[in-house]
């Protein structure tokens, strides 16, 4: 299996040549390979005119020249450094307008193509007082008057962890350039107006229904998301006002350290009963003890934790693939579209971890698997609330049916009752009553007739008369006649 591997590698290697000229120069290139390293030093075009300057090393970019070593001595990440190459393009295309797209870098540079000052990004220095970094990509347009482009590439740093860049410089047609930093440009607008919109519009949903508290997590990771998207590969937060070097990457690395506690808390009140609320608790407490030192140290400091970031948020990732996996063993609603949806962003945030980290060279990924879960995510809570909602008036029409039907039934046993009450009034408990002259004794222990208590304590009314018996024996005669 291996010695597949290594063939499969040769063929690419004798395949894709490393020469600019041996390329398809219609599309899009990488200025990756072959760069002349010179160590602390800041050399100009008129410098590499000396042949009796020689470079250290040949170093492929985009690197950290942390990882790099010189004379046996790695290189600290404070310093500066001057990088050179040289392309042959063909003679069709001299005299046409080509492009770069320089990334955003960590530090300061200046980029001379041909002897001319193309880009700069910051102030670029040996010395760090005068040193500025700044934090922002840049796209630039030249026109070649030979075959031979060479490109002088000075950075300085002694503001950040690590020294060097973590993208590749884009090189090709200036229409093409140019297409693909617009097309970056239009993709970060439309996932700052698509996540801001939803979170927003969840919010809404929270004002309407306080319960629902997965509506507000969800809001939140909406918004702290459309705050990276300012802060990040185009840095579209530049054209609303210019934010000092410092400031910007603060709220960069806020997101880093925020959003997977964020996630986490949203899960867990997306599907109750899955999480454990001391692994949560745990969670939270990193994201802010993470924000904590972001805030109040500057990024020399802060930025050294920037693999544990990295690392916290791959764990809290991992943790929200256990939840979801609860959730579908627990066969909850939306649970399976949800893990699914949130697979996308994991394995894009995956590989720009890597890419960040210089273990691979890809292209940006987390803008589009956010757009993917987040809409997805969207439409499942929609249909919860949805849901939820059309329950609710199902039983408050039933409530309110039941509570006619009840109101009509006491308001008829009320009038039984009073009905009931107006003909029978009943004397109850046991009565004193004399044995001989058949009086009886009230409360207040008084004797009374009989027809003048039952008169007082019922509605029975009194007419006399004379039985057939008494009538025999009162008046004997009576009867004969």
């Amino acid at each position: 299996m291996v010695k597949f591997i290594t063939l499969i590698l040769l063929l690419l290697c004798f395949t894709f040549p490393i020469n600019i000229e041996a390329r398809d120069f219609e599309k899009i290139t990488h200025l990756d390979q072959d760069w002349e390293l010179y160590w602390q030093k800041l050399l100009d075009p008129a410098d590499l005119q000396d042949k009796k300057i020689i470079f250290d090393t040949k170093q492929s970019f985009p690197f950290f020249w942390n990882d790099i070593e010189i004379n046996g001595q790695p290189l600290p990440s404070n310093g500066f450094l001057t990088l050179r190459k040289v392309v042959h393009i063909p003679k069709s295309f001299v005299g046409k307008s080509l492009g770069l797209r320089v990334p955003e870098m960590f530090s300061a540079y200046t980029l001379f193509v041909n002897g001319d000052v193309m880009a700069t990004n910051g102030t670029v220095s040996a010395n760090p007082s005068v040193y500025q970094p700044q934090w922002r990509p840049q796209t630039v347009t030249f026109k070649p008057h030979e075959t031979r482009i060479e490109f002088i590439l000075q950075i300085a740093n002694f503001s950040y962890a690590l020294g060097g860049g973590w993208r590749k410089i884009d090189f090709g047609l200036a229409d093409k350039i140019l297409s693909r930093t617009h097309m970056a440009i239009f993709w970060d607008i439309f996932l700052f107006a698509s996540v801001l919109t939803m979170g927003l519009y969840h919010i809404g949903l929270f004002t309407k229904r306080r319960k629902s508290l997965s509506s507000l997590f969800f809001s939140i990771v909406c918004l702290v998301v459309a705050l990276r998207t300012l802060v990040s590969g185009e840095i579209l937060i530049h054209n609303f006002f210019d934010p000092s070097w410092e400031v910007l990457l603060k709220l960069n690395l806020l997101t880093v350290a925020l959003l997977p506690p964020l996630f986490i808390s949203f899960q867990r009140h997306l599907f109750a009963g899955c999480s454990d609320k001391r692994i949560v608790k745990g969670f939270l407490i990193l994201g802010a003890l993470f924000a904590f030192i972001i805030i109040l140290f500057p990024a020399k400091i802060h930025s050294l934790f920037l693999g544990v970031y990295h690392i916290a948020a791959l764990s809290g990732c991992a943790y929200i693939l256990f939840v979801f996996t609860k959730a579908i063993k627990k066969n909850l609603d939306g649970a399976l579209i949800s893990l699914l949806a949130f697979l996308v962003p994991f394995l894009a945030a995956l590989n720009d971890m890597l890419t960040v980290n210089n273990y691979i060279n890809t292209e940006q990924m987390l803008p589009y698997g956010l757009i993917v879960y987040f809409v997805a995510q969207s439409i499942m809570l929609a249909q919860k609330f949805s849901l939820s909602l059309n329950r609710e008036e199902i039983l408050s029409n039933e409530l309110e049916e039941l509570n006619e039907r009840l109101e009509d039934k006491v308001e008829e046993r009320t009038n039984e009752l009073k009905q009931a009450i107006s003909e029978i009034k009943q004397l109850t408990g046991m009565l004193p009553i004399c044995a001989h002259c058949k009086k009886i004794r009230d409360d207040m222990g008084y004797w009374n007739h009989v027809e003048e208590y039952v008169s007082e304590h019922s509605d029975a009314v009194f007419s006399h008369g004379i039985c057939p018996s008494c009538i025999e024996k009162l008046y004997p005669h009576a009867k004969k006649r």
